[in-house]
Formats: C-alpha cells, sequence, structure tokens
C-alpha cells in the first residue's frame, strides 16, 4: 500500500486500477502546507485499487493506492 506521508489534499490521481506501475513512479499528487507533493510508488507492480479521488481530503497514514508485487 502507499500511504500519504502527510495530511493534504489529493489534487491529481496519475494511475487507474490494473495499471503497471515502477518503484518511485508517480501516482498522486498531495498539496499539503500550500505545496504540490509527488506521492511515488514503493514498488514494482500492478496498481490493484486506488483508494482516493481527486479533490478528497486525507490524514497522514491514509492509503491512497494498493500495488500487487
Amino acid at each position: 500500500a502507499v500511504k500519504s506521508p502527510l495530511p493534504g489534499i489529493i489534487q491529481a490521481v496519475r494511475v487507474k486500477e490494473g495499471d503497471t506501475v515502477k518503484a518511485g513512479q508517480c501516482v498522486a499528487i498531495l498539496e499539503a502546507m500550500k505545496m504540490e507533493n509527488e506521492i511515488g510508488a514503493t514498488v514494482d507492480g500492478t496498481v490493484e485499487k486506488v483508494h482516493v479521488n481527486q479533490g478528497q481530503n486525507i490524514l497522514e497514514g491514509d492509503v491512497i493506492v494498493t500495488i500487487r508485487g
């Protein structure tokens, strides 16, 4: 699971379920403290589930996407 490192608002979701991703690839953009943060995949694999939507407020530790390696 790729979790949020800090609370903020999801500005963009860059992947969809079924996409193949590489470790470090941007999966979402999180706005926190007036800065845009790229949230990267933690492992190579396939996106199993996207847990957030654009514009959604999330907290630190919330799951953004689940990746099956």
